[in-house]
């Protein structure tokens, strides 16, 4: 079953009819764009054939609920709203879980462990996480254990701490928030990393480690705008394919086409 009744205009009253949840054997459920207020009802996170969720850009306020049954569900969109409190660890529940969109909310935290496979975590098949623009001071944990992880964008947040390791990433960005230390000799064992944006982090500082030239993929490095300081050659072993983004500071030690002062 397929229901879509997003960008919809004749809503008589602007919330979430509890009764969807009746419907068992829904596998796809669009709402975005409809101008929703409240909370998402209880009932709909008991839909287990639900594959698919999308409730982005409406005005839906509350947390999400401890519990959760959602064992089909692939990919969930709450982006655009006015979600708050801490992303709970009933998603940890969610099995099939590959897509997880929260960005652009008011969510402060992050329970400890959701982002963990060796303990009450999001399954093994999450691929992407894009929690952008929301209020989060702190990561759970400090080393991200999941091996289909290829997006993880927690940009424009107030995290504070050290930069987590990761297991397996092809972009990562942590634009914008107050992460402290230096950038993880470990990142340089990430062979499928792409897209690394440390930008805006004041805290970060010291050198750029050398194992990082090994991630040969690697095609944008942001720095801008933190205390990192030093030279690596990056020309030679990316072959100008590389964008560099800094302030003033020559990474590879002379005028190259890599570096640049482009702001982010």
């Amino acid at each position: 079953t397929y229901l879509d009744i997003s960008d919809h205009k004749y809503f008589t009253e602007p919330t979430i009819p509890s009764e969807l949840g009746k419907l068992s054997s829904l596998k796809k459920l669009y709402m975005s764009h409809n101008s929703l207020l409240g909370t998402v009802p209880s009932e709909l996170f008991g839909l287990v054939s639900l594959e698919e969720l999308n409730f982005s850009w409406n005005n839906l306020n509350g947390s999400l609920p401890m519990s959760m049954e959602l064992i089909s569900l692939r990919e969930m969109d709450l982006s655009n709203n006015k979600l708050s409190g801490m992303l709970p660890g009933s998603l940890g529940s969610l099995e099939s879980l590959e897509v997880l969109k929260a960005n652009f909310n008011q969510i402060t935290s992050i329970e400890p462990g959701l982002l963990s496979t060796t303990s009450r975590s999001l399954s093994s098949r999450l691929s992407f996480i894009n929690l952008q623009r929301n209020r989060i001071n702190s990561l759970p944990t400090d080393y991200v254990r999941l091996p289909l992880l290829s997006h993880f964008d927690v940009s424009f947040n107030n995290i504070e701490g050290s930069l987590p390791m990761f297991q397996n990433v092809t972009t990562v960005d942590m634009f914008g928030n107050s992460f402290t230390g230096s950038i993880p000799t470990e990142y340089g064992l990430l062979g499928n990393l792409t897209k690394l944006i440390l930008g805006y982090n004041a805290g970060i500082s010291g050198s750029i480690p050398t194992e990082l030239v090994e991630c040969d993929k690697l095609t944008s490095l942001s720095i801008d705008g933190t205390q990192i300081s030093g030279n690596v050659t990056f020309c030679d072993n990316f072959g100008g394919n590389i964008v560099i983004t800094v302030d003033d500071v020559l990474i590879c030690g002379e005028e190259c086409e890599c570096c640049c002062v482009t702001p982010y």
